[in-house]
């Protein structure tokens, strides 16, 4: 809580729940909170909420793909700063 991160990638195959029930606690903050990043083995069907960016299937993403997600959320938070 209090820490500010510039983005999250999260997982939501979490061995104890799904990692889209932290996504509230990223809600908070100004702008709208942390930016997330969704990168999973299983498919979404939807976005989770406002502050996630991208979801990317690790079986059908790239590097290039994850890493030009990366860039495209973290240079949109610095131009915000």
């Amino acid at each position: 809580e209090e820490e500010k991160f510039n983005l999250v990638i999260l997982d939501i195959d979490l061995p104890d729940g799904s990692g889209l029930d932290l996504i509230p606690q990223l809600k908070n903050g100004p702008e709208g909170g942390t930016p997330v990043i969704i990168f999973t083995g299983t498919s979404v069907k939807e976005r989770a909420s406002g502050n996630v960016r991208a979801i990317l299937v690790k079986s059908e993403s790239s590097e290039i793909e994850l890493l030009s997600a990366i860039q495209a959320v973290i240079g949109g938070v610095q131009k915000r700063n």
